[in-house]
Protein backbone atom coordinates (compact mmCIF):
# COMPACT_ATOMS: atom_id res chain seq x y z
CA UNK A 1 0.00 0.00 0.00
CA UNK A 2 3.11 2.43 0.87
CA UNK A 3 4.08 2.28 -3.21
CA UNK A 4 0.54 2.38 -4.33
CA UNK A 5 0.23 5.55 -2.30
CA UNK A 6 2.79 7.48 -4.43
CA UNK A 7 -0.35 7.37 -7.39
CA UNK A 8 -1.98 10.03 -5.09
CA UNK A 9 0.57 12.67 -5.50
CA UNK A 10 0.98 12.03 -9.51
CA UNK A 11 -0.37 9.71 -12.08
CA UNK A 12 3.37 7.96 -12.93
CA UNK A 13 4.57 8.73 -16.61
CA UNK A 14 4.79 6.00 -18.80
CA UNK A 15 6.83 2.38 -17.61
CA UNK A 16 8.81 0.35 -20.35
CA UNK A 17 8.64 -3.49 -18.75
CA UNK A 18 10.31 -6.77 -19.54
CA UNK A 19 9.52 -9.84 -21.48
CA UNK A 20 11.66 -12.60 -23.15
CA UNK A 21 13.26 -12.02 -26.26
CA UNK A 22 11.00 -13.53 -29.44
CA UNK A 23 13.27 -14.16 -32.17
CA UNK A 24 11.09 -13.64 -35.30
CA UNK A 25 13.44 -14.37 -37.90
CA UNK A 26 16.90 -16.21 -37.20
CA UNK A 27 17.62 -16.91 -40.78
CA UNK A 28 20.60 -15.18 -43.20
CA UNK A 29 17.93 -13.26 -45.30
CA UNK A 30 17.43 -9.51 -44.80
CA UNK A 31 13.68 -8.55 -43.14
CA UNK A 32 13.30 -5.69 -45.06
CA UNK A 33 12.31 -3.61 -41.36
CA UNK A 34 11.49 -0.44 -42.59
CA UNK A 35 12.19 1.51 -38.74
CA UNK A 36 13.94 4.52 -38.65
CA UNK A 37 17.46 4.32 -37.98
CA UNK A 38 19.23 5.29 -34.56
CA UNK A 39 22.28 7.28 -34.46
CA UNK A 40 24.11 3.97 -34.86
CA UNK A 41 22.92 2.83 -38.31
CA UNK A 42 20.94 0.77 -36.92
CA UNK A 43 16.96 0.16 -36.40
CA UNK A 44 15.57 0.23 -32.38
CA UNK A 45 15.02 -3.91 -32.76
CA UNK A 46 17.82 -4.58 -35.01
CA UNK A 47 18.24 -7.45 -32.51
CA UNK A 48 15.15 -9.08 -33.28
CA UNK A 49 14.95 -8.75 -36.85
CA UNK A 50 18.54 -8.95 -38.22
CA UNK A 51 20.49 -11.94 -39.65
CA UNK A 52 22.95 -13.62 -37.77
CA UNK A 53 25.56 -12.10 -39.92
CA UNK A 54 23.77 -8.72 -39.10
CA UNK A 55 23.99 -9.80 -35.22
CA UNK A 56 27.69 -10.38 -35.28
CA UNK A 57 28.97 -7.27 -37.35
CA UNK A 58 26.83 -5.07 -35.08
CA UNK A 59 28.21 -6.64 -32.46
CA UNK A 60 32.14 -6.10 -33.51
CA UNK A 61 31.13 -2.57 -35.14
CA UNK A 62 29.86 -1.68 -31.08
CA UNK A 63 33.24 -3.22 -29.18
CA UNK A 64 35.42 -0.82 -32.21
CA UNK A 65 33.53 2.26 -30.83
CA UNK A 66 32.23 2.14 -27.44
CA UNK A 67 35.30 4.61 -26.46
CA UNK A 68 35.55 6.36 -29.80
CA UNK A 69 32.10 6.67 -31.59
CA UNK A 70 29.93 9.77 -31.85
CA UNK A 71 28.71 11.54 -28.71
CA UNK A 72 25.41 10.97 -29.55
CA UNK A 73 25.67 7.27 -30.82
CA UNK A 74 27.42 5.99 -27.39
CA UNK A 75 24.41 5.44 -25.53
CA UNK A 76 23.16 3.63 -28.15
CA UNK A 77 25.83 1.57 -28.87
CA UNK A 78 26.15 0.53 -25.12
CA UNK A 79 22.34 -0.79 -25.62
CA UNK A 80 22.60 -2.47 -28.89
CA UNK A 81 25.57 -4.70 -26.96
CA UNK A 82 22.92 -5.52 -24.52
CA UNK A 83 20.65 -6.03 -26.52
CA UNK A 84 22.76 -8.85 -28.23
CA UNK A 85 23.67 -10.39 -25.72
CA UNK A 86 21.30 -13.24 -25.29
CA UNK A 87 23.50 -14.71 -27.30
CA UNK A 88 26.23 -16.86 -25.18
CA UNK A 89 28.88 -15.89 -28.78
CA UNK A 90 28.41 -12.01 -27.62
CA UNK A 91 28.68 -12.50 -24.27
CA UNK A 92 31.78 -14.33 -24.86
CA UNK A 93 32.66 -10.98 -27.35
CA UNK A 94 32.56 -8.60 -24.67
CA UNK A 95 34.48 -10.95 -22.28
CA UNK A 96 37.40 -11.27 -24.55
CA UNK A 97 37.37 -7.64 -25.22
CA UNK A 98 37.02 -6.75 -21.60
CA UNK A 99 40.39 -9.12 -20.88
CA UNK A 100 42.34 -7.16 -23.61
CA UNK A 101 41.36 -3.80 -23.32
CA UNK A 102 40.46 -2.89 -19.88
CA UNK A 103 44.10 -2.20 -18.53
CA UNK A 104 44.32 0.60 -21.69
CA UNK A 105 42.80 3.40 -19.90
CA UNK A 106 40.05 4.25 -17.44
CA UNK A 107 37.96 5.13 -20.30
CA UNK A 108 37.92 1.67 -21.62
CA UNK A 109 37.42 0.01 -18.18
CA UNK A 110 34.57 2.28 -17.78
CA UNK A 111 33.06 1.93 -20.87
CA UNK A 112 32.73 -2.21 -20.33
CA UNK A 113 31.32 -1.91 -16.65
CA UNK A 114 28.59 0.65 -18.21
CA UNK A 115 27.57 -3.08 -20.06
CA UNK A 116 27.90 -4.63 -16.97
CA UNK A 117 25.06 -2.52 -15.76
CA UNK A 118 22.80 -3.35 -18.66
CA UNK A 119 22.55 -7.31 -18.67
CA UNK A 120 22.59 -9.74 -15.80
CA UNK A 121 24.48 -12.73 -16.80
CA UNK A 122 26.83 -15.06 -14.17
CA UNK A 123 29.42 -14.94 -17.00
CA UNK A 124 29.68 -11.38 -15.72
CA UNK A 125 29.60 -11.50 -12.17
CA UNK A 126 33.39 -12.01 -12.43
CA UNK A 127 34.21 -9.26 -14.71
CA UNK A 128 32.14 -7.02 -12.50
CA UNK A 129 34.14 -7.59 -9.55
CA UNK A 130 37.61 -6.66 -11.23
CA UNK A 131 35.39 -3.24 -11.74
CA UNK A 132 35.58 -2.75 -7.62
CA UNK A 133 39.23 -3.57 -8.18
CA UNK A 134 40.48 -1.14 -10.44
CA UNK A 135 42.89 1.65 -9.83
CA UNK A 136 40.81 4.32 -10.98
CA UNK A 137 37.62 5.58 -8.53
CA UNK A 138 36.14 6.97 -11.88
CA UNK A 139 35.46 3.37 -12.37
CA UNK A 140 35.37 1.63 -9.19
CA UNK A 141 32.25 4.12 -8.26
CA UNK A 142 30.69 2.18 -11.66
CA UNK A 143 31.06 -1.42 -9.51
CA UNK A 144 27.60 -1.05 -7.16
CA UNK A 145 25.29 -0.37 -10.59
CA UNK A 146 27.24 -3.30 -11.70
CA UNK A 147 26.26 -4.68 -8.58
CA UNK A 148 23.05 -4.16 -8.66
CA UNK A 149 22.28 -5.45 -12.01
CA UNK A 150 23.72 -8.87 -11.23
CA UNK A 151 22.28 -9.40 -8.11
CA UNK A 152 25.15 -12.02 -6.68
CA UNK A 153 26.32 -11.87 -2.71
CA UNK A 154 29.69 -12.35 -4.01
CA UNK A 155 29.86 -8.66 -4.86
CA UNK A 156 28.82 -7.87 -0.93
CA UNK A 157 32.35 -8.21 0.50
CA UNK A 158 33.71 -5.36 -2.21
CA UNK A 159 30.43 -3.25 -1.22
CA UNK A 160 31.57 -2.95 2.19
CA UNK A 161 35.00 -2.22 0.84
CA UNK A 162 33.61 0.26 -1.27
CA UNK A 163 31.39 2.27 1.77
CA UNK A 164 34.30 2.19 4.09
CA UNK A 165 36.06 3.80 0.62
CA UNK A 166 33.31 6.50 0.81
CA UNK A 167 33.69 7.80 4.31
CA UNK A 168 37.46 7.58 4.87
CA UNK A 169 38.65 9.10 1.49
CA UNK A 170 35.47 10.84 -0.51
CA UNK A 171 33.29 11.93 2.18
CA UNK A 172 32.45 14.31 -0.97
CA UNK A 173 30.28 11.39 -2.60
CA UNK A 174 26.59 12.29 -2.02
CA UNK A 175 22.97 11.08 -1.48
CA UNK A 176 23.26 8.95 -4.48
CA UNK A 177 25.80 6.97 -4.01
CA UNK A 178 25.26 5.86 -0.87
CA UNK A 179 21.68 5.00 -1.59
CA UNK A 180 23.23 3.00 -4.71
CA UNK A 181 25.63 1.11 -2.43
CA UNK A 182 22.87 0.07 -0.11
CA UNK A 183 20.77 -0.74 -3.25
CA UNK A 184 22.75 -2.71 -4.34
CA UNK A 185 23.55 -5.14 -1.54
CA UNK A 186 19.71 -5.70 -0.90
CA UNK A 187 19.53 -7.14 -4.29
CA UNK A 188 22.37 -9.09 -4.19
CA UNK A 189 21.46 -10.58 -0.72
CA UNK A 190 23.48 -13.13 0.99
CA UNK A 191 24.48 -13.65 4.84
CA UNK A 192 26.40 -10.76 4.83
CA UNK A 193 24.28 -8.20 3.29
CA UNK A 194 23.05 -6.75 6.44
CA UNK A 195 26.44 -5.49 7.19
CA UNK A 196 25.98 -2.97 4.39
CA UNK A 197 22.63 -2.59 6.28
CA UNK A 198 24.38 -1.54 9.58
CA UNK A 199 26.82 0.93 8.18
CA UNK A 200 23.77 2.87 6.43
CA UNK A 201 21.63 3.22 9.22
CA UNK A 202 24.28 4.79 10.52
CA UNK A 203 25.19 7.20 7.76
CA UNK A 204 25.72 10.79 8.09
CA UNK A 205 23.30 11.31 5.32
CA UNK A 206 19.14 10.82 6.91
CA UNK A 207 18.06 10.44 3.69
CA UNK A 208 20.18 6.95 4.03
CA UNK A 209 19.30 6.32 7.05
CA UNK A 210 15.59 6.43 6.21
CA UNK A 211 16.37 4.36 3.04
CA UNK A 212 17.79 1.84 5.29
CA UNK A 213 15.68 1.66 7.81
CA UNK A 214 12.80 0.96 5.04
CA UNK A 215 14.94 -1.87 3.86
CA UNK A 216 14.80 -3.20 7.81
CA UNK A 217 10.97 -3.05 7.46
CA UNK A 218 10.33 -4.17 4.11
CA UNK A 219 12.54 -7.33 4.81
CA UNK A 220 11.40 -8.14 8.46
CA UNK A 221 14.82 -8.02 9.87
CA UNK A 222 13.63 -8.56 13.18
CA UNK A 223 17.56 -8.48 14.47
CA UNK A 224 17.46 -4.88 13.55
CA UNK A 225 14.81 -3.73 15.85
CA UNK A 226 16.94 -2.12 18.75
CA UNK A 227 18.84 -0.23 15.65
CA UNK A 228 15.43 1.23 14.77
CA UNK A 229 14.09 1.98 17.85
CA UNK A 230 17.33 3.88 18.42
CA UNK A 231 16.04 5.72 15.20
CA UNK A 232 12.71 7.14 16.70
CA UNK A 233 14.89 9.51 18.65
CA UNK A 234 17.01 10.65 15.27
CA UNK A 235 17.13 14.38 14.66
CA UNK A 236 15.62 14.17 11.47
CA UNK A 237 11.73 13.62 10.82
CA UNK A 238 11.99 11.64 8.03
CA UNK A 239 14.11 9.08 9.57
CA UNK A 240 12.30 9.28 12.95
CA UNK A 241 8.53 8.48 10.61
CA UNK A 242 10.41 5.76 8.41
CA UNK A 243 11.91 4.30 11.40
CA UNK A 244 8.24 4.04 12.81
CA UNK A 245 7.28 2.64 9.70
CA UNK A 246 9.25 0.09 9.87
CA UNK A 247 8.53 -1.21 13.31
CA UNK A 248 5.11 -1.41 12.13
CA UNK A 249 6.17 -3.68 9.79
CA UNK A 250 7.62 -5.75 12.34
CA UNK A 251 4.74 -6.06 14.39
CA UNK A 252 6.26 -3.39 16.83
CA UNK A 253 4.29 -0.25 16.02
CA UNK A 254 5.17 3.10 18.05
CA UNK A 255 3.00 4.68 20.37
CA UNK A 256 -0.79 6.04 19.26
CA UNK A 257 -0.28 9.10 17.51
CA UNK A 258 3.48 8.99 16.60
CA UNK A 259 3.07 9.62 13.10
CA UNK A 260 0.86 12.61 13.37
CA UNK A 261 4.19 14.58 13.92
CA UNK A 262 4.25 14.09 9.93
CA UNK A 263 0.97 16.02 9.09
CA UNK A 264 2.04 19.26 8.04
CA UNK A 265 1.36 20.58 4.53
CA UNK A 266 4.28 22.63 4.74
CA UNK A 267 6.88 19.50 4.96
CA UNK A 268 5.85 17.70 2.02
CA UNK A 269 8.36 14.46 2.15
CA UNK A 270 7.62 13.88 5.82
CA UNK A 271 4.14 14.30 4.78
CA UNK A 272 4.33 12.04 2.50
CA UNK A 273 6.11 9.50 4.91
CA UNK A 274 3.61 9.89 7.68
CA UNK A 275 0.54 8.87 5.12
CA UNK A 276 2.26 5.68 3.76
CA UNK A 277 3.16 4.42 7.04
CA UNK A 278 -0.50 4.82 8.07
CA UNK A 279 -1.81 3.70 4.74
CA UNK A 280 0.80 0.66 4.64
CA UNK A 281 -0.17 0.00 8.56
CA UNK A 282 -3.81 0.63 8.02
CA UNK A 283 -4.05 2.54 10.93
CA UNK A 284 -7.58 3.22 10.99
CA UNK A 285 -7.32 5.26 14.50
CA UNK A 286 -6.17 8.21 12.97
CA UNK A 287 -9.33 8.57 11.05
CA UNK A 288 -10.47 11.29 13.11
CA UNK A 289 -7.33 13.21 12.66
CA UNK A 290 -7.17 12.91 9.05
CA UNK A 291 -10.53 14.54 9.07
CA UNK A 292 -9.37 17.74 11.08
CA UNK A 293 -6.41 17.90 8.95
CA UNK A 294 -8.23 18.40 5.91
CA UNK A 295 -9.18 22.07 7.10
CA UNK A 296 -5.25 22.34 7.57
CA UNK A 297 -4.06 21.80 4.13
CA UNK A 298 -4.26 23.72 0.88
CA UNK A 299 -6.96 22.96 -1.62
CA UNK A 300 -4.60 20.70 -3.99
CA UNK A 301 -3.88 18.23 -1.28
CA UNK A 302 -7.58 17.06 -0.01
CA UNK A 303 -8.21 14.51 -2.72
CA UNK A 304 -5.05 12.94 -0.90
CA UNK A 305 -6.33 12.79 2.34
CA UNK A 306 -10.06 11.94 1.14
CA UNK A 307 -8.99 9.05 -0.68
CA UNK A 308 -6.76 7.82 2.48
CA UNK A 309 -9.58 8.24 3.94
CA UNK A 310 -11.68 5.37 2.06
CA UNK A 311 -8.84 3.57 1.80
CA UNK A 312 -8.62 3.55 5.90
CA UNK A 313 -12.60 2.25 5.61
CA UNK A 314 -14.15 5.23 6.29
CA UNK A 315 -17.54 4.98 5.90
CA UNK A 316 -18.11 8.52 6.00
CA UNK A 317 -16.03 9.63 3.48
CA UNK A 318 -17.24 6.96 1.04
CA UNK A 319 -20.46 8.12 1.44
CA UNK A 320 -20.13 11.55 0.93
CA UNK A 321 -18.52 10.95 -2.00
CA UNK A 322 -21.00 9.35 -3.72
CA UNK A 323 -23.33 12.19 -2.64
CA UNK A 324 -20.96 14.63 -4.05
CA UNK A 325 -20.62 12.57 -7.22
CA UNK A 326 -24.36 12.72 -8.02
CA UNK A 327 -24.44 16.46 -7.00
CA UNK A 328 -21.11 17.93 -8.05
CA UNK A 329 -20.44 20.14 -11.64
CA UNK A 330 -18.37 18.28 -14.45
CA UNK A 331 -14.51 19.07 -14.06
CA UNK A 332 -15.15 20.34 -10.22
CA UNK A 333 -12.95 19.34 -7.97
CA UNK A 334 -14.70 17.97 -5.72
CA UNK A 335 -16.44 15.56 -8.65
CA UNK A 336 -12.87 14.28 -9.74
CA UNK A 337 -12.34 13.78 -6.26
CA UNK A 338 -15.24 11.51 -5.78
CA UNK A 339 -14.57 9.40 -8.52
CA UNK A 340 -10.93 8.77 -7.34
CA UNK A 341 -12.60 8.24 -3.58
CA UNK A 342 -14.65 5.71 -5.25
CA UNK A 343 -12.73 3.86 -8.16
CA UNK A 344 -10.26 3.19 -5.13
CA UNK A 345 -12.31 2.33 -2.34
CA UNK A 346 -15.83 1.90 -3.69
CA UNK A 347 -18.51 -1.00 -4.04
CA UNK A 348 -18.91 -2.81 -7.39
CA UNK A 349 -22.01 -1.15 -7.65
CA UNK A 350 -19.91 1.98 -7.10
CA UNK A 351 -17.71 1.26 -9.69
CA UNK A 352 -20.10 0.17 -12.49
CA UNK A 353 -21.79 3.95 -11.76
CA UNK A 354 -17.98 5.02 -11.93
CA UNK A 355 -17.69 3.34 -15.65
CA UNK A 356 -20.57 5.13 -16.72
CA UNK A 357 -19.54 8.87 -16.10
CA UNK A 358 -16.19 7.30 -17.82
CA UNK A 359 -18.00 6.81 -20.99
CA UNK A 360 -19.63 10.52 -21.57
CA UNK A 361 -16.06 11.66 -21.96
CA UNK A 362 -15.86 14.64 -19.67
CA UNK A 363 -12.66 15.88 -19.20
CA UNK A 364 -10.50 15.07 -16.08
CA UNK A 365 -13.43 12.12 -15.23
CA UNK A 366 -10.55 9.16 -16.64
CA UNK A 367 -7.94 10.50 -15.04
CA UNK A 368 -9.26 10.84 -11.52
CA UNK A 369 -11.01 6.88 -12.12
CA UNK A 370 -7.18 5.81 -12.88
CA UNK A 371 -5.44 7.21 -9.74
CA UNK A 372 -8.05 5.71 -8.05
CA UNK A 373 -7.80 2.22 -9.67
CA UNK A 374 -4.49 2.28 -9.12
CA UNK A 375 -4.63 2.54 -5.67
CA UNK A 376 -7.71 -0.35 -4.79
CA UNK A 377 -6.64 -3.56 -3.96
CA UNK A 378 -8.61 -5.88 -6.56
CA UNK A 379 -8.64 -5.98 -10.38
CA UNK A 380 -10.57 -2.82 -12.08
CA UNK A 381 -13.80 -4.76 -13.81
CA UNK A 382 -13.31 -4.88 -17.90
CA UNK A 383 -16.12 -3.06 -18.80
CA UNK A 384 -14.25 -0.21 -17.00
CA UNK A 385 -11.04 -0.61 -18.56
CA UNK A 386 -12.74 -0.51 -21.84
CA UNK A 387 -14.39 2.47 -20.96
CA UNK A 388 -10.84 3.82 -19.98
CA UNK A 389 -9.31 2.78 -23.65
CA UNK A 390 -11.79 4.64 -25.31
CA UNK A 391 -12.15 7.59 -23.44
CA UNK A 392 -10.24 10.99 -23.47
CA UNK A 393 -6.70 9.26 -22.20
CA UNK A 394 -4.27 9.80 -25.35
CA UNK A 395 -0.87 8.90 -23.31
CA UNK A 396 -0.24 5.12 -22.35
CA UNK A 397 1.49 6.75 -19.18
CA UNK A 398 -2.24 7.46 -17.99
CA UNK A 399 -3.18 3.97 -18.07
CA UNK A 400 0.38 2.84 -16.75
CA UNK A 401 -1.07 2.64 -12.95
CA UNK A 402 -4.14 0.36 -13.87
CA UNK A 403 -1.22 -1.65 -15.96
CA UNK A 404 0.72 -3.32 -12.27
CA UNK A 405 -3.14 -4.64 -11.02
CA UNK A 406 -5.25 -5.37 -14.19
CA UNK A 407 -2.72 -5.75 -16.91
CA UNK A 408 -3.94 -9.08 -17.84
CA UNK A 409 -7.37 -8.52 -18.21
CA UNK A 410 -5.82 -5.21 -20.18
CA UNK A 411 -3.85 -6.98 -22.54
CA UNK A 412 -6.45 -8.86 -24.31
CA UNK A 413 -8.64 -5.36 -24.80
CA UNK A 414 -5.62 -3.75 -25.98
CA UNK A 415 -4.38 -6.00 -28.57
CA UNK A 416 -7.25 -6.38 -29.97
CA UNK A 417 -7.89 -2.68 -30.48
CA UNK A 418 -4.12 -2.10 -31.65
CA UNK A 419 -4.79 -5.05 -34.70
CA UNK A 420 -8.03 -2.81 -35.31
CA UNK A 421 -5.77 1.15 -35.58
CA UNK A 422 -5.15 2.41 -38.64
CA UNK A 423 -3.98 5.72 -36.90
CA UNK A 424 -0.31 6.39 -35.83
CA UNK A 425 -1.54 8.30 -33.10
CA UNK A 426 -4.03 5.42 -31.65
CA UNK A 427 -1.40 2.64 -31.80
CA UNK A 428 1.42 5.01 -30.38
CA UNK A 429 -1.18 5.03 -27.28
CA UNK A 430 -1.91 0.99 -27.12
CA UNK A 431 1.64 -0.06 -27.81
CA UNK A 432 3.01 2.22 -24.90
CA UNK A 433 0.70 0.72 -22.94
CA UNK A 434 1.68 -3.24 -23.85
CA UNK A 435 4.84 -1.57 -22.98
CA UNK A 436 3.51 -1.09 -19.20
CA UNK A 437 2.09 -4.78 -19.27
CA UNK A 438 5.28 -5.86 -20.07
CA UNK A 439 4.74 -9.83 -20.13
CA UNK A 440 5.58 -12.37 -23.04
CA UNK A 441 1.95 -12.27 -24.50
CA UNK A 442 2.41 -8.10 -24.57
CA UNK A 443 5.38 -8.57 -26.97
CA UNK A 444 4.01 -10.45 -28.77
CA UNK A 445 1.03 -8.63 -29.40
CA UNK A 446 3.58 -5.48 -30.23
CA UNK A 447 5.68 -7.75 -32.70
CA UNK A 448 2.47 -8.58 -34.42
CA UNK A 449 2.06 -4.98 -35.21
CA UNK A 450 5.24 -4.62 -36.53
CA UNK A 451 4.78 -4.93 -40.23
CA UNK A 452 1.96 -2.23 -39.63
CA UNK A 453 3.79 0.15 -37.13
CA UNK A 454 7.21 -0.73 -37.68
CA UNK A 455 8.78 2.59 -35.74
CA UNK A 456 6.04 2.21 -32.95
CA UNK A 457 6.68 -1.06 -32.58
CA UNK A 458 10.61 -1.28 -32.82
CA UNK A 459 10.80 1.46 -30.00
CA UNK A 460 9.16 -0.33 -27.89
CA UNK A 461 10.91 -4.09 -28.47
CA UNK A 462 14.04 -2.07 -28.17
CA UNK A 463 12.48 -0.76 -24.38
CA UNK A 464 10.96 -4.49 -23.37
CA UNK A 465 14.22 -6.07 -24.45
CA UNK A 466 16.59 -4.10 -22.38
CA UNK A 467 14.45 -4.42 -19.00
CA UNK A 468 14.64 -7.73 -19.87
CA UNK A 469 18.33 -8.15 -20.17
CA UNK A 470 18.57 -6.29 -17.47
CA UNK A 471 16.04 -8.36 -15.22
CA UNK A 472 18.38 -11.24 -16.41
Amino acid sequence: MARIFLIVFVVIGAISAAVLVVQRNSSDEPSGVTARLLPTGRTPAFHAFGTNQERERAMQQCLDQITSGAANALGSMKDDIALLCSDERMRRAVLDAWTSRAAISKYEAGAFADIFMLVRTAEFVVPGKEVFQHAEFEVRSKGPAVARTQRDPAFVPLLCAFYDELNQSHADQGTQTRLMVLDAAMACAGPEAPLVLERALGDSIATVRAEAADYVGRLGLLAFQPRLEQLLADEELGVRLRAGHALGRLGRAPKDGFFEQGLDARLMPELKAAMEAILDLHLSAYIPRLRRFRSEIPANLDGMVLTSLALLGDAETIAAARTSLADSKPASRERLQSLQVLAAAGTDADLAHVQKIVEQQRPGDAEAVVSGLAMRATTAPAGTLEALLNSTLSHPGQMAPVCRISGAMLLPLVAQQLSAADDSARAAFLIGILGAIGDNDARAAVLRAHDKFPDLCEQQLRLLDLEERKRG
